[in-house]
């Protein structure tokens, strides 16, 4: 499977190279629905009307040919019937059996968009949930396997009702779609020219084949800790996430890592989990800025670490006489805190670039941890002098 999609990522950056070009500010959107398809998860657009959700996602979908879209707003009263077809007579006279004629509806489709799914009636629930999860439709006695690749779903809200819980969780990607609001932006928008039809093309075997290579991708055991600490950090924080939210997330991030000729998973591709590890929207910022922090570089980290030691350094060789004492005791405590930092860092160090951080931060902290004691005694014994 490696070896049929060699260069098959480039035809996926075409395709989403040229879906951003038709819209302004809406990049993020694009790159999510093409690595929700690519992991062969689900994903949902909140935002408000009139912020191109469903013209985002109608735009990437058209563009895997060979493949069956299916777009259908959902309203509490929507009947069955309009999301898995009309009623066969022919079949409730031959074998007295209800059953639905599926074809041209959400059964057969590749890809979804069900619009304001939240809606749907308490009655349609239990098909959407084994639609998105198990992908199959139970069609009066029979059983159907949906060749159901992504569902999307566009909505202005949240679901809050607890009975929407499970569908919510179903929804691996998750992305808020804000209005433009900078004036540049919207004249842009106001001058783009929308080409007539898609160049930039795949085909459906070529995304199956994508579906295929992206599960491939190796997650290395360092990616896997950082991930395990950004989980950890995120719940400390009151972000609660199911079992299968955290299992299915690394999907995600070999979806990421293979839509950028990845063949194992860095800390950069652990970036997409922003989009996966909130549940309510105040979580956003919460998960954006554990990401920022625990999946910032090894080699930038320890940089940090050094640059940070060597101001403290410095602050220790200009103090006064007077301050000595105070400023030795903040550096050796600074000391301390570094070495704990480098220590983890070390942990997760894997390139020759972040080897070589932690040790010129290492040799620092060595350094001052041999000189700095010894100083301090004597700034102490000063100190004692003078009263």
């Amino acid at each position: 499977m490696v070896t049929k999609a060699v260069g098959l990522a480039a035809k996926f950056q075409a395709l989403a190279a040229e879906v951003r070009g038709l819209f302004i500010g809406r990049d993020a959107e694009v790159d999510l629905a093409v690595c929700a398809l690519v992991a062969k998860q689900h994903c949902c657009f909140i935002g408000p009307p009139g912020v191109a959700k469903s013209a985002v996602i109608g735009q990437v979908a058209k563009r895997f040919t060979g493949s069956r879209y299916f777009r259908k707003s959902v309203y509490g009263d929507t009947p069955e019937a309009d999301l898995y077809g009309m009623c066969s007579l022919r079949g409730l006279d031959v074998d007295d059996v209800y059953r639905h004629n599926v074809e041209g509806f959400l059964p057969t489709a590749d890809i979804g968009n069900l619009e304001e799914m939240f809606q749907a009636s308490g009655s349609l629930l239990p098909a959407l949930h084994d639609n998105l999860f198990e992908r199959i439709y139970r069609n009066g006695p029979d059983e159907l396997r949906l060749p159901l690749i992504t569902m999307f779903c566009s909505t202005n809200f949240v679901p809050k009702d607890r009975l929407l819980e499970a569908l919510w969780d179903r929804l691996l990607f998750r992305r808020h779609v804000a209005p433009l609001h900078d004036r540049s932006q919207r004249k842009a928008m106001l001058r783009l020219n929308v080409p007539a039809e898609p160049t930039a093309t795949v085909s459906i075997e070529e995304l199956r084949t994508a579906i295929a290579a992206a599960n491939e991708v190796a997650v290395p055991d360092f990616c896997v800790e950082r991930y395990l600490d950004v989980i950890g950090a995120v719940s400390e924080q009151g972000v609660r996430l199911t079992d299968r939210r955290q299992c299915e997330a690394i999907s995600a991030v070999r979806s990421h890592a293979w839509l950028h000729d990845r063949l194992a998973a860095t800390s950069d591709d652990l970036q997409v989990l922003r989009h996966v590890l909130w549940t309510r929207p105040e979580e956003i910022s919460i998960v954006a800025e554990v990401l920022k922090d625990v999946c910032a570089s090894v080699a930038e980290a320890a940089g940090a670490v050094a640059e940070d030691l060597a101001l403290v350094g410095r602050d220790v060789e200009t103090a006064s006489a007077a301050d000595q004492f105070s400023a030795l005791t903040q550096g050796i405590e600074k000391c301390q805190q570094a070495g704990a930092t480098v220590k983890a860092l070390d942990k997760r160090s894997a390139t020759p670039d972040d080897a070589a951080a932690i040790k010129r931060a290492t040799a620092l902290i060595i350094k001052f941890s041999q000189e700095w004691p010894a100083r301090l005694k004597s700034a102490s014994a000063n100190v004692k002098a003078k009263r």
